[in-house]
């Protein structure tokens, strides 16, 4: 509101979106069979099951990426490669859970659900760690 136009908080503001819509299709995704039964419509329903998974594993894979362009762009290189390592390393297992789910009904579901939300968690508290570290140092 009268300011000048940044892009680092345009990026922010892209990457923590892309985030939190990970969460809400997630949230979909667990909810697709009586969604569909219900006549919801969501990118995750238009989609089916199995393009769903893919479609998850592409927007966490993509929030990671752009996670380390932010970094690499805005803040610090050091915290930037190694935090979108870590993150990295554990989404394997995230995507190999997502991968082996075959059926759309089942616990394997809410399992996939409580992962993601705890990737998605444990990613924003290592951002926050990060801030506060430059904030203290």
């Amino acid at each position: 509101m009268g300011a000048r136009f940044d892009q680092e908080s345009l990026w922010l503001g892209v990457v923590w979106g892309w985030g939190v819509l990970f969460v809400v299709h997630l949230k979909n995704f667990t909810d697709i069979l009586p969604s569909s039964q219900a006549g919801f419509r969501n990118t995750v329903n238009w989609l089916g099951f199995d393009n769903a998974r893919r479609l998850l594993a592409f927007w966490w894979l993509s929030f990671v990426g752009m996670n380390l362009v932010y970094h690499y762009l805005f803040a610090g290189r050091y915290w930037g490669f190694y935090l979108s390592l870590a993150v990295l390393f554990v989404s394997t297992s995230f995507i190999v859970k997502l991968k082996s789910i075959s059926s759309p009904v089942g616990g394997e579901l809410l399992q996939v659900y409580k992962y993601g939300l705890t990737l998605f968690l444990v990613t924003v508290g290592l951002w926050v760690f990060e801030c506060l570290w430059y904030l203290l140092a």
